[in-house]
């Protein structure tokens, strides 16, 4: 890439637009000073439905035998959930459910224990009450769908629904997962490949097909842990972060990849996490593609709860399974959204600049939102946009 010094020689691949030089540099300065230093990344930047900035660069390995290609797909974690989300959105811009629409309209069996009156915003939202199982779950059991389902179901919530907000790492999955296939009949795995990144070109996954894997790079869990803070937690804690124990490193193994797991199961690129959000960027329509109406990307980013969440321990904004830029880690702007993951991926859209930005990695740090090496080439991005007006 021309005119981007790269003294330690990794391997950098991609293009940037003239005066989008800096983002490049902030990316190779993840390589040498970056906690952790990077062992392989990718970071793809779309304006107005086209790239701007498309680069990845180190290895697929510590064994540093696999240069990191544009295609290459990393396990993204919670960032699924912004593919989650707008699976979601785009049965309501059907008009096939709405978010005011009652689970058990579609979910009969859900309609017991206190959750007769669910909404889909609210199991959208994190405050269905259901951030984790009552019953003692293992691994195992999350790579089955119909069992999880069924647990959720059966199973009273930890709060009255609506009266109460904390994000639901993983079960978030299964709830929305299951709107999609009680709604459609295919699994949101299924869904998203058909009506989102076939039609796209973009390479992003719910349950990776097994021709993929060879091309999917490793994962590396954080070599520090996420400092635990909160003193005589309630009882959800506990079932939402420890029924089961989660392995970072899950995702290296084909069962896993194979599962689909919607809240943290996924595996994208960066230029194709970057290529779907585009079109949300651009209020649901680009370069002939369209998702949703510009009217339906308003309600999915619309604030459905902004009290303080439960889990993060702070006021957030919280949309139709997206994130609302509230606590300033997505750049300037207040109204970009999108998703974070454990270790570092994000993925966000700002519709006030047509602008979407996503970052993957496979080095995990222990941050779940605000991982400073994405951070910074969000904040850099940004920065060389205010200079090209």
């Amino acid at each position: 890439m021309k005119n981007i010094e790269n003294p330690e020689k990794i391997p950098l691949g991609g293009h940037v637009n003239d005066g989008f030089e800096p983002v490049a540099e902030e990316f190779l300065k993840n390589f040498s000073d970056g906690q952790p230093t990077e062992v392989g990344a990718a970071f793809s930047v779309y304006k107005n439905g086209e790239p701007v900035v498309d680069i990845w660069g180190g290895y697929t390995s510590k064994e540093k035998t696999t240069p990191w290609q544009q295609s290459t797909t990393v396990n993204i974690y919670s960032s699924t959930k912004a593919l989650a989300a707008l699976c979601v959105a785009m049965l309501v811009d059907r008009k096939q459910i709405q978010y005011d629409t009652l689970v058990k309209d579609f979910w009969p069996e859900f309609a017991c224990n206190g959750k007769e009156f669910t909404t889909v915003a609210q199991l959208m939202s994190h405050q269905s009450g259901n951030p984790g199982l009552r019953v003692e779950t293992s691994p195992d059991d999350l790579l089955n769908w119909d069992l999880i389902c069924q647990r959720l179901a059966e199973q009273e919530p930890f709060w009255e629904p609506g009266e109460a907000t904390a994000y639901h790492p993983w079960t978030y999955g299964f709830l929305a997962g299951e709107i999609v296939r009680r709604v459609t009949g295919c699994s949101i795995g299924e869904f998203l490949h058909r009506e989102v990144a076939r039609p796209l070109n973009a390479e992003a996954y719910i349950g990776l097909p097994e021709h993929k894997d060879a091309s999917a790079a490793t994962l590396y869990g954080p070599n520090v842990a996420a400092p635990i803070t909160a003193e005589n937690p309630p009882e959800w804690v506990g079932a939402a972060m420890c029924n089961p124990v989660f392995d970072p490193e899950w995702h290296n193994q084909r069962q896993w990849r194979a599962a689909e797991l919607p809240a943290f199961g996924g595996f994208a690129s960066a230029n194709g996490l970057a290529k779907i959000y585009s079109i949300l960027a651009c209020k649901g329509q680009q370069s002939g593609s369209s998702l949703l109406t510009a009217e339906s990307v308003d309600t999915m980013r619309s604030v459905l709860s902004d009290r303080d969440d439960g889990m993060m321990g702070i006021p957030v904004c919280w949309g139709a399974g997206v994130a609302i830029n509230s606590i300033g880690v997505y750049g300037p702007n207040p109204k970009t959204f999108g998703h974070s993951g454990w270790g570092g991926s994000l993925v966000v859209a700002d519709p006030d600049e047509s602008l979407s930005i996503a970052y993957v990695c496979n080095q995990m740090s222990e941050h779940s939102v605000g991982d400073p090496r994405a951070t910074q080439l969000l904040m850099k991005t940004y920065e060389c946009l205010s200079g090209a007006k």
